[in-house]
């Protein structure tokens, strides 16, 4: 009896599998799909200087870490700001980069 419901089940997932193989692989698509083409927009990109993160283990550098940072950011105004305001986002990416462990 145990063999009869073992078989029963193994049927069942072989079935099931197989569907899901048809389904998802040989199923011919339902119809034209609709290709939606997204915009090209331009951009530009803003580079730091490296920046080099000490690791300080009770009181003392253990390790250094070195930070490379590159912004990809849409042409025109942004991007313009970007370059303007580069220092300040350095150091905020330099003040982001440091966690504290008090």
């Amino acid at each position: 009896m145990r063999i009869a419901i073992l078989l029963l089940v193994l049927l069942l997932l072989l079935g099931a599998a197989g569907g899901a193989a048809w389904w998802f692989l040989l199923r011919e698509p339902d119809g034209e799909a609709e290709v939606v083409e997204e915009p090209v927009i331009e951009s530009g990109f803003v580079e730091f200087q490296p920046m080099i993160l000490p690791i300080i283990e009770r009181g003392r550098i253990t390790n250094r870490v070195i930070m490379l940072v590159t912004l990809e950011i849409p042409q025109g105004e942004n991007l313009d700001r970007a370059e303007l305001y580069k220092p300040k986002l350095r150091d905020l990416l330099f003040r982001s980069s440091i966690r504290s462990t008090h």
